[in-house]
C-alpha cells in the first residue's frame, strides 16, 4: 500500500532541481478533492484506490477497496502514517516521507520537463508534462489540470495511474486525520534495499529502495 501516496505526492516534488524546460504547473489542489483511480504496476497488475484530499488540513487519505488499513499523508509536514481502525492504531511511514523528501532536495530529479500536450481525463482537462533523465534513459509524464489535480501518470517502466472519477465536494478534516482515541504502535524497520517503494522508484534519478509491506 506504500506506492499509493507516490501517486500524487512524488510528482508534485519533481520541480525542485531539475533545469526544467516549460514553467511546472500547479502540483497540490487548489480546493477538496475526491477521487478514484486505477493503478497499474508491472509486479502486482491492476487495482483501483481512491484519495481525499482536505484544503483546510493539506492531508491526503489514500484508500484500497477491502484493505484493513488506509494511508495519510501530511503534505506540509512531509509525514505519512498507515492506520488501522480494527486495531484503533498507527503506525509512522518514514519511508514514504524520506523519499519525498528526497525528490523535494532535488536529488537526482531529472533534467527538463516538457509540455507533450493535453488530453481530457475523468471529465477534466489536463496538460500533459514529460520529465526525463537522460543519464539513466529514464522518464514520467504526469497530466495536471489549471488547479492542480493530478489525473494522470505514467512511467518509463510500466507503472501507470488515471482518474476514474474526481469531485470537488468538500472533505472534512477530520476523514483525513488519525482518530484522537488512537494508539501509534512501532514497526520494526526492515533494511533498506530489499524491495522497491512502487512508483517512486520509477521517477527520473530514482530515489532510495524501501520494502514493500505485505499484500493485504
Amino acid at each position: 500500500m506504500r506506492v499509493l501516496p507516490c501517486v500524487l505526492v512524488s510528482v508534485s516534488c519533481l520541480a525542485a532541481g531539475a533545469a526544467l524546460a516549460d514553467p511546472m504547473p500547479k502540483m497540490v489542489p487548489e480546493h477538496d478533492l475526491s477521487g478514484t483511480y486505477l493503478l497499474t504496476t508491472p509486479k502486482q497488475g491492476t487495482r483501483s484506490f481512491s484519495v481525499e484530499y482536505s484544503k483546510s488540513a493539506d492531508i491526503v487519505r489514500f484508500n484500497l477497496p477491502g484493505a484493513s488499513s488506509y494511508i495519510l499523508y501530511d503534505l506540509a509536514a512531509k509525514d505519512a502514517k498507515t492506520v488501522i481502525p480494527r486495531m484503533k492504531s498507527y503506525f509512522d511511514q518514514p519511508s514514504v516521507a524520506a523519499q519525498a523528501q528526497a525528490l523535494q532536495a532535488g536529488g537526482g530529479t531529472g533534467e527538463g520537463a516538457t509540455v507533450v500536450g493535453s488530453k481530457s481525463i475523468a471529465g477534466h482537462e489536463c496538460t500533459n508534462y514529460k520529465v526525463t533523465n537522460p543519464t539513466k534513459g529514464t522518464w514520467s509524464t504526469f497530466c495536471t489540470t489549471a488547479d492542480g489535480v493530478i489525473l494522470e501518470i505514467a512511467n518509463s517502466d510500466g507503472t501507470h495511474a488515471v482518474a476514474q472519477t474526481v469531485s470537488y465536494d468538500t472533505v472534512p478534516a477530520a476523514d483525513v486525520q488519525v482518530p484522537p482515541d488512537y494508539t501509534q504502535v512501532m514497526i520494526p524497520q526492515m533494511p533498506e534495499g530489499m524491495g522497491q517503494g512502487g512508483m517512486m522508484g520509477a521517477y527520473p534519478g530514482g530515489v532510495p529502495s524501501v520494502p514493500n509491506p505485505p499484500q493485504q
